[in-house]
């Protein structure tokens, strides 16, 4: 699998983009941290909430 396709599978199961840069990064160090995932999950929506870049909707949260 390559980058393309892992980003747009964790982007399925409902991840944003903060925790899967989170997950990626864990990966690569061989690493896990569910808890640190959940935490960027704190990012989601856009800045101030915007719902603008990045931004998606509260239905499909992970880690909540």
């Amino acid at each position: 699998m390559d980058l393309f396709d892992r980003v747009m599978d964790l982007s399925r199961y409902g991840y944003f983009c903060s925790q899967i840069m989170a997950i990626l990064m864990l990966e690569l160090l061989g690493e896990e941290n569910p808890k640190l995932v959940q935490a960027m999950g704190g990012l989601d929506g856009g800045v101030g909430y915007s719902k603008g870049c990045c931004g998606r909707s509260e239905e499909r949260r992970v880690g909540k």
